[in-house]
């Protein structure tokens, strides 16, 4: 049986950090059921790094200072050398900042988000009149943390904000900028991309990727900007199901599935989440989560229970999967089981 070892911000990435990390878990901080999905797996977890044959280094951005990633990249130096290691500390910081990420995308001409960068010490009347500025060349503006996900740390200003609404944005982030556990966050202005279909609705799409597979994902959807999984309510409900089908169309599409692969490898990343819009048939890249979380359901209990029971709808046969965590996490283990077996690192690392 192939073993799999795991590296945390605790787990296994300091001598004084392993005295620290008690636990009963074969991993620091697991996702819901993912203890239960490993266990049903092709894979014997291990807390010896050494004698591992795939090494999954697990770090949330929002949380991985400096001193984190030396710790991790000497503990990497102890992995044998034939072991397929997963989200290498080495490139973290390609995903870890949206700086980072916008530029590489750019770089490599994939389709994102035209985006400004300041400290959180700018001077706040600079920060306004900046802001000011970019709100009437866009139409409108997000303004961010560079290394929160899933929408925390973001904030949408549109045309008609005012100074009051645009400082309170300014201060709001900046300190979260500052008391980020993370050293040197920074802002970020980010131009807005039209989503908004004829019925007034948006939506955002996260595909969950590991070593070169697209595991699955969602689609959600909102009449705001800014969308999340606790948003989603029945009075959305036939968007729901249509943005869905519409995630699995794009996933089958060859160009589309090529497209996002590219996005995810660009980063040089193994593992992780990655959100997208999809607007007159371009994919826009947004985010690159590497250690994805969830509560594995979707709005309020009115909308659970209707999805309960329409779960076997053809449109939702993604989130369906979604809903059982334990299956889910099952499934990437194997794949690595797998991915392991065929070809040591080719197919997996970037």
């Amino acid at each position: 049986m192939t073993t799999i070892a795991f590296i945390g911000r605790k787990q296994n990435s300091s001598s004084w950090h392993k005295r620290k990390f008690i636990s009963d878990n074969a991993i620091e901080v697991p996702r819901v059921k993912e203890i239960e999905g490993l266990a049903q797996s092709n894979l014997i977890p291990i807390q010896d790094i050494s004698q591992a044959d795939i090494v999954y280094i697990r770090l949330n951005p929002e949380r991985a200072n400096k001193k984190h990633l030396k710790n991790i990249l000497a503990a990497e130096k102890k992995i044998k050398p034939n072991a397929l290691v997963l989200n290498s500390v080495s490139h973290f910081t390609n995903y870890a900042s949206k700086v980072n990420t916008f530029s590489l995308w750019a770089k490599s001409n994939i389709d994102c988000p035209a985006f400004q960068v300041w400290s959180p010490w700018l001077s706040k009347n600079k920060q306004i009149k900046s802001v000011k500025e970019l709100i009437k060349q866009h139409n409108g503006l997000y303004l961010r943390t560079h290394n929160e996900d899933s929408g925390k740390g973001i904030v949408f200003l549109p045309p008609s904000a005012t100074t009051n609404e645009i400082t309170k944005a300014i201060l709001t982030l900046r300190l979260r900028a500052l008391s980020n556990k993370v050293n040197q966050s920074q802002i970020l202005a980010v131009a807005p991309v039209d989503n908004k279909d004829a019925s007034g609705i948006y939506h955002v799409y996260r595909a969950h990727i590991a070593c070169n597979k697209i595991l699955g994902g969602y689609a959600l959807v909102g009449t705001q900007k800014v969308i999340h999984a606790s948003d989603q309510r029945i009075a959305y409900w036939e968007a729901f199901c249509d943005y869905n089908a519409k995630l699995q169309n794009i996933l089958s599409n060859p160009i589309y599935h090529n497209q996002i692969l590219q996005g995810f490898t660009t980063l040089k990343a193994n593992i992780g989440a990655i959100e997208f819009f999809e607007v007159g048939g371009k994919l826009i890249f947004l985010e690159m989560n590497p250690q994805w979380g969830g509560t594995h359901r979707y709005g309020d209990t009115a909308f659970m229970s209707k999805l309960r029971q329409n779960i076997n709808e053809p449109s939702l046969s993604h989130v369906k999967d979604w809903l059982e965590p334990d299956k889910y996490y099952c499934n990437l283990y194997n794949h690595l089981a797998t991915a392991t077996v065929s070809n040591k690192n080719e197919d997996c690392n970037a």
